[in-house]
């Protein structure tokens, strides 16, 4: 069926929603335990904490727990919410291509078809509405004449099947050549023309609107690396976890600000090389997930030794 502009906005604003939300789902948890942590250390909290008998892993433990929860969110997310979302992007996107309806209609202009056989004119839209409107078809199909409709308003209505129903109010349709100087002229209050309904479909072998379930059946390269990067995913909120609770040992002589940098910078670092891999992985001989995986285990190994 067509799409009206705000729901076609609403929906590709909720897909790329779910692509942000799988950037911000590791770097919100890194952010918060990282503050958080080092206002602790800088208030010497934590040195109170480990004075009275509590370790470190009370602190890995508090951390898991939020990235428990975290990555719940971020399962939901790359398992089941992304892959309905691209597919239904994709589908919104073909469907307002091979049937625009109102969408096509732009008011004040000319508009020609993509065939090139009709030009249309419509003074102002207003929903489903158009005012002073104005077909010429001058190129018509099989043994058809060219032909001129003008006519001072029109709705555009949508049918069970999916086709469309123009229906042109009060004008008149001069059909002819002006080399034969032979016109038929007709009055009308009602012409009505049926636009038909092209069927869409997704594309069956994008990688990102597949389930897990069709990813794990599949063995081809950009099935496997699609499966391994949205199980990095879900791995990284837990590592980011991890690595936090050594970055964020803050030394109050230096203050906050200079103690997180080289967090920051480490978190930066390891984003971009990852979001790197991610790319090269259907064409390189090792996955996205052991890409990664070596490259964050390495980092929080450097971290903690």
């Amino acid at each position: 069926m067509a799409i009206s502009q705000p729901i076609w906005c609403s929906r590709c604003w909720g897909s790329a929603s779910r692509r942000w939300a799988q950037l911000i789902l590791p770097l919100s948890l890194f952010l918060g335990l990282l503050m958080t942590l080092g206002k602790l250390y800088t208030e010497s909290e934590i040195t109170v904490m480990h004075a009275c008998g509590l370790s470190k892993a009370v602190l890995i433990k508090a951390a898991m727990i939020l990235a428990l929860f975290t990555g719940a969110v971020a399962a939901v997310n790359v398992m089941w919410a992304g892959p309905w979302s691209s597919r239904h992007q994709d589908e919104v996107l073909a469907e307002a291509k091979a049937n625009p309806g109102m969408a096509a209609l732009a008011q004040g202009q000319f508009q020609q078809a993509s065939d090139g056989n009709a030009v249309m004119f419509i003074e102002s839209v207003n929903g489903n509405r158009f005012h002073d409107v104005f077909l010429a078809q001058l190129r018509p199909k099989g043994n058809a004449r060219p032909s001129v409709v003008v006519a001072d308003s029109g709705e555009l209505s949508q049918q069970k099947d999916g086709s469309q129903v123009v229906t042109l109010n009060k004008g008149t349709r001069f059909e002819g050549t002006a080399m034969l100087r032979d016109f038929r002229i007709t009055d009308f209050n009602n012409y009505q023309a049926i636009i038909g309904h092209q069927a869409v479909s997704a594309d069956p072998d994008d990688t990102e609107q597949m389930d897990m379930r069709t990813l794990w059946k599949t063995h081809t390269d950009r099935a496997r690396a699609e499966l391994h990067w949205r199980f990095t995913l879900v791995a990284t909120v837990f590592i980011m976890a991890l690595m936090v609770v050594p970055l964020s040992v803050v030394n109050p002589r230096q203050g906050r600000v200079l103690s997180m940098l080289p967090a920051m910078l480490l978190y930066l670092v390891s984003s971009c090389c990852k979001r790197r891999l991610s790319r090269t992985a259907a064409k390189a001989k090792w996955t996205r997930l052991s890409g990664c995986g070596r490259l964050t285990c390495s980092i929080l190994r450097w971290r903690c030794c």
